[in-house]
């Protein structure tokens, strides 16, 4: 076991040398973001409004996903990396008292991923600032939901479980495809661990949408898209050699 950890040493030191002789850091690292994307959904809540489903909330929305890169010592400030995220929010009405309980539901939600190029510069030992952007690819969804039960159940002796209930369901989405400019600031923990946060605007291009992955959907308005401010806090843990 000795031996082992002077050989993994003597590999870091290696690497370490090897790296400062081409003037840039090495840095393989990636980790779990979070982070806020703030897209306009006046449009979508216009139609829905139109349909007699809820609206879907203006205040943004919360990202969840995960990313990594890696500092190419051949090239001096330049880093490379990859990205995934996504985020979902869903609605429900009110019942409407008729002879039939009906209920509305909406979800809007969105996944996608792709990769970053970015500049680095280092300012000491613990901050770094990056620019660049990031180019990705993902899925735009819009599933619609109608939930309806009888009020009361004529024969008594029918329990709960035999209520009739129906559910009706339609699912809209479009493959989306974004460029965003980007700048972040990183700082470092310690030689395993570093916190950034990016901060950019993801400009957005939908492609066709269809029903249930199969009907192409015309007249969907255009300001229905994955378009917006995208903040996100990454944790990266990983190997930094200077």
């Amino acid at each position: 076991m000795k031996k082992l950890y002077l050989f993994v040493l003597s590999i870091l030191l290696i690497s370490n040398i090897s790296f400062s002789q081409l003037g840039g850091r090495f840095t393989f690292a990636g980790g779990p973001t979070i982070g806020y994307y703030a897209s306009s959904v006046t449009d979508l809540n216009s139609e829905l409004v139109k349909a007699g489903f809820p609206q879907i909330s203006k205040k943004g929305f919360l990202t969840i996903g995960g990313s990594g890169y890696v500092d190419i010592p051949m090239v001096q400030g330049l880093r490379i990396g990859g990205y995934g995220f996504g985020f979902s929010e869903s609605q429900t009405s009110p019942d409407i008292s008729t002879s039939v309980n009906s209920k509305y539901s909406v979800k809007y939600s969105y996944s996608g991923g792709g990769i970053t190029v970015e500049y680095v510069k280092f300012f000491g030992e613990k901050i770094d600032f990056t620019i660049g952007g990031a180019i990705g690819i993902g899925n735009l969804n819009i599933d619609l939901y109608q939930h309806s039960t009888p009020n009361t159940i004529l024969n008594s002796s029918i329990s709960i479980w035999d209520t009739i209930y129906s559910s009706k369901h339609l699912n809209y989405s479009s493959q989306t495809y974004t460029f965003e400019p980007r700048i972040g600031l990183g700082f470092q923990v310690n030689n395993f661990l570093n916190f950034k946060l990016n901060a950019g605007y993801a400009f957005a291009v939908q492609n066709n949408w269809k029903l249930d992955d199969v009907l192409q959907v015309e007249n969907i308005p255009s300001g229905i898209k994955a378009q917006g401010l995208n903040i996100g806090l990454c944790m990266n843990i990983g190997l930094f050699l200077k």
